[in-house]
């Protein structure tokens, strides 16, 4: 049987491959005790497993193991940490003027940098709503008023791109802050734009233009974080 995310096939009387999205996270000890008749257990390139086995075996009962191991680890990849802004409540008002401006630099920063970019699709856009946060194909991200979040999709297959882009959310967050903090009065949006303008090697002008647009429909950012 096979799926996009697992499946199995038939090596000979007493082997088998299998594979599974989360197999690579499932250590060799583990398996061997799901599996007590496995007389050997490689791990491939792929990310596959080759099972030899030390007598003839039912494929359907080895892999319902192998699934059962799966499905007990993969609750612990549900819900990542949490990384806080640990930035004054305070400060973060401030930030109210500039709250557009302020998302807007996130998510393009988010949507082109090196650590993050491979995990979206082409979209991206401002999310309406009590919540507000950004919408990074197929990732929606809001701005909890203490960390950033991931509210879908939440999947195990999911877990590392979820904490990599919450994680980097949050360092950049802190970035942009410092910044403001540090600009002259008068000159806290340039300030912020400078910050995203060196991340990323972009003129000022073209940041400015993709945040015209992403904006062109919102009066007020509507996140916590600015609460």
């Amino acid at each position: 049987m096979n799926t996009s995310s697992w499946g199995y096939k038939i090596l000979s009387e007493n082997s088998l491959t299998f594979y599974h999205a989360l197999l690579p996270k499932i250590s060799l000890s583990s398996l061997y005790e799901f599996i007590p008749q496995a007389k050997h257990i490689v791990y491939q390139e792929d990310g596959s497993i080759v099972i030899s086995l030390s007598n003839s075996f039912i494929p359907s009962k080895v892999v319902g193991k192998i699934l059962s191991l799966i499905e007990e680890k993969s609750k612990e990849y549900l819900n990542t940490p949490n990384y806080y802004y640990r930035i004054d409540k305070s400060v973060r008002q401030m930030l109210k003027p500039w709250a557009l401006a302020f998302e807007g630099c996130l998510g393009v920063v988010l949507k082109h940098d090196t650590n993050t970019k491979k995990y979206f699709k082409y979209r991206w856009e401002f999310l309406h709503g009590p919540e507000g946060g950004i919408f990074l194909e197929p990732y929606t991200l809001i701005l909890k008023s203490e960390f950033p979040k991931i509210i879908h999709p939440i999947t195990p297959e999911t877990y590392d791109a979820r904490e990599r882009i919450e994680q980097s959310a949050t360092t950049t967050m802190r970035a942009l802050v410092k910044r403001f903090l540090e600009a002259q009065p008068g000159f806290e949006g340039k300030a912020i734009l400078s910050y995203v303008e060196e991340k990323l090697e972009t003129p000022v002008k073209k940041i400015v233009a993709i945040i015209d647009e992403k904006t062109a429909h919102f009066t007020k950012a509507n996140s916590a974080f600015f609460s």
